[in-house]
């Protein structure tokens, strides 16, 4: 008699928007869908977003804000965007009664009527927290090493986006 041979049994956990009703954190996306996920359905999330809620109302405190910190002339606009998403971002979750994402999600019922993957994603996207990181280390434009600013915890990160705008290395840039 022989020795038995091993037979390993790989199960993928990939979800894939035509399989997956239910998004789950910890299982990968296919590589297709992520694309879907960031280059069109968040892009859109971005510019309902701005559309609503980039307003007066939202911009006078933080407009209040960054001028009482006097911030270089260059950097004012960038604040101000970050200042946006992040308090956005952070009065959406994790329980809110109703949230941007929500809104969205119901602005376009009838797109989104077909993708319940999608709808539980975005209803996911409400849970982020927001947090500060700085680049401690780039390995490409696209691939790099995120610290958080308060803990010091590291975070490999690899930009799916094409359009995204690379940080650079020392510089400061906020996340979830």
């Amino acid at each position: 008699m022989g020795k038995p041979e091993t037979v390993e049994k790989i199960v993928e956990l990939e979800q894939t928007e035509n399989k997956t009703k239910k998004f789950r954190p910890d299982y990968p996306v296919s590589e297709d869908l992520r694309q879907v996920m960031v280059s069109e359905v968040f892009r859109d999330f971005m510019i309902y977003a701005f559309d609503l809620y980039y307003d007066n109302e939202n911009l006078s405190l933080l407009k209040e804000f960054v001028e009482e910190h006097n911030p270089k002339a260059e950097k004012q606009q960038g604040l101000l965007d970050n200042l946006f998403w992040w308090r956005l971002l952070y009065d959406s979750g994790p329980n809110p009664v109703n949230s941007c994402f929500d809104d969205f999600i119901s602005d376009n019922h009838y797109t989104l009527r077909n993708k319940p993957f999608i709808k539980s994603w975005l209803r996911e996207c409400k849970n982020v927290v927001p947090k500060f990181y700085f680049i401690g280390h780039k390995y490409s434009d696209r691939t790099f090493v995120a610290i958080d600013i308060l803990t010091h915890e590291s975070l490999d990160v690899i930009v799916y986006d094409p359009t995204a705008i690379p940080p650079k290395k020392g510089k400061s840039l906020w996340g979830h």
